[in-house]
C-alpha cells in the first residue's frame, strides 16, 4: 500500500555561509582487525546500510534488488522480507539487482527509526527518494520522490525532520560512478520538515556527500563527503557554518556515531584507499571525459572494483578531536559501507554491511 503525502515540493534555501577549514595532524594506531569469531550471514544483496532494532534483537538492511530484509542477530535468519516496488503498487516484478532492474525495484540506502518508535523506518532510497515504512501493516508513504530528490543516500531522523544527503542532483544510485569519475559537486544536505512537509537545502554544491549523522552536543551534522575523501561538519545555529573536520586517505561510506567509556566515536568506513591514479584522474577533467564516453558503465564499474582491494575503519574521537584507531579489515569482507556495533555484557560486534557483497559478515572482538 502506497501513500503520497501533500504537499511535497522543495524549497531551495542556502542556510550555510561561512568556511573554516581544520586540518588535523594525526598518527592513528594502525594494524589488522584481530577477531575472537567470525561469522557472516549469506545470501543477502548488497546489504548497505544496517540498523540494529533492540526491541525485537534483529538487524534490517536493504539490499541491491529492492528489498529491506530484517535478520534475527540470534539465529542468524531472515525473519521478515519487504519489498519496496510491491509497496509501491508495482505489482509483481523482476527483481535481481542488475543495473536494469534498478530503475524499477528501488535501491534503499540509508534506514532509520525515529527515537523509539521501532515499527517504522525511514528510507533513503538511490532511485525512489525518501519515505517512510510501517513495518506492521507494511504500508509506504512517500515523503519526497524522485521528482525532488535524484539521488537520497543516507539519513538522520530528530525530532522536527530528518536530515538527509542527496550525493548528486545529476545521477542516481544506478549510474552513480559516472558523477564519481567526473567529480560533479551538486550534492546537497536537505532537511524534511515533518510539521510543514516542506524539503529544503541546507548546503549544497558538495562532492558527492554520503553517510551522515547528528551530534547533539554541538547541534551540527556530520557528513561525509566521499569524493573529496574528508568529514565535514555542518552547525546548525543561526550562523550556520561549513567546515573540514577531518581529511582522509580515501573514501568515506556510511559514517556512524557511538557512545564508549564516555567517549563519543565516529566510526568511518573506507571502502577505497585513494590511489596514484586517483588524484590524477581528478586534476585532469579531459580524462575524465574519455573514460565517461569511450568505456561501458559495466567496465568503469570494473576498473573502480581493481583500484583498492582494501577496506579500513577509522575511529575517531570526535570530543577530542583525535584518531582512536586506523583499522585494516580482512580483504575477504571487502569493500565494508557501513560498519554496525552491538555491544553486552559479554562481548562486543562489529557487523559489516557492503555495497556489492552477498552477505552480512560479523566479528567478536
Amino acid at each position: 500500500m502506497y501513500d503520497l503525502q501533500q504537499p511535497i515540493f522543495l524549497v531551495l534555501q542556502q542556510i550555510c555561509f561561512s568556511i573554516a577549514k581544520t586540518n588535523i595532524v594525526y598518527q592513528p594506531i594502525h594494524y589488522d582487525e584481530k577477531c575472537l569469531y567470525e561469522n557472516r550471514i549469506s545470501g543477502i544483496n548488497g546489504p548497505e546500510s544496517l540498523l540494529h532494532n533492540p526491541y525485537t534483537n534483529s538487524i534490517l538492511t536493504g539490499t541491491r534488488d529492492g528489498k529491506i530484509i530484517e535478520i534475527d542477530i540470534k539465529s542468524r535468519k531472515i525473519k521478515n522480507t519487504y519489498i519496496v516496488s510491491e509497496m509501491l503498487g508495482f505489482g509483481i516484478i523482476e527483481c535481481d539487482g542488475s543495473l536494469t532492474s534498478m530503475l524499477k525495484c528501488g535501491r534503499p540506502l540509508g534506514l532509520q527509526f525515529k527515537n523509539d518508535i521501532f515499527d517504522e523506518i525511514y528510507v533513503a532510497d538511490g532511485i525512489f527518494g525518501l519515505y517512510m515504512i510501517n513495518l506492521q501493516t507494511r504500508k509506504l508513504i512517500m515523503l519526497a520522490d524522485n521528482q525532488i530528490v535524484k539521488y537520497a543516500n543516507d539519513l538522520i531522523v530528530v525530532s522536527d525532520g530528518i536530515y538527509f544527503t542527496e550525493s548528486s542532483q545529476t545521477c542516481n544510485d544506478q549510474n552513480y560512478l559516472l558523477c564519481v569519475i567526473k567529480h560533479v559537486s551538486d550534492g546537497r544536505v536537505l532537511f524534511y520538515n515533518f510539521s510543514t512537509l516542506v524539503t529544503t537545502s541546507i548546503a549544497d554544491g558538495l562532492n558527492f556527500p554520503n553517510g551522515i549523522q547528528y551530534n547533539a552536543h554541538k547541534n551540527s551534522l556530520l557528513v561525509a563527503e566521499m569524493n573529496s575523501r574528508r568529514i565535514i561538519e555542518i552547525t546548525l545555529n543561526q550562523e550556520c557554518t561549513f567546515s573540514v573536520l577531518l581529511e582522509l586517505p580515501g573514501y568515506p561510506d556510511n559514517i556512524r556515531l557511538s557512545h564508549n567509556n564516555n567517549k563519543q566515536l565516529l566510526m568511518i568506513p573506507i571502502p577505497q584507499v585513494a590511489e596514484v591514479a586517483d588524484y590524477f584522474l581528478a586534476e585532469l577533467p579531459f580524462i575524465q571525459r574519455f573514460l565517461v564516453n569511450q568505456l561501458s558503465y559495466n567496465s568503469l564499474l570494473s576498473l573502480s572494483s581493481d583500484i583498492s582491494a582494501n577496506s579500513y575503519l577509522l575511529i575517531y574521537n570526535i570530543w577530542t578531536d583525535t584518531i582512536i584507531e586506523f583499522i585494516s579489515i580482512n580483504n575477504e569482507v571487502s569493500p565494508i559501507t557501513f560498519v554496525l556495533l552491538i555491544k553486552s555484557n559479554v562481548t562486543n560486534i562489529r557487523f559489516y554491511g557492503s555495497d556489492t557483497n552477498t552477505y552480512i559478515s560479523s566479528c567478536e572482538f
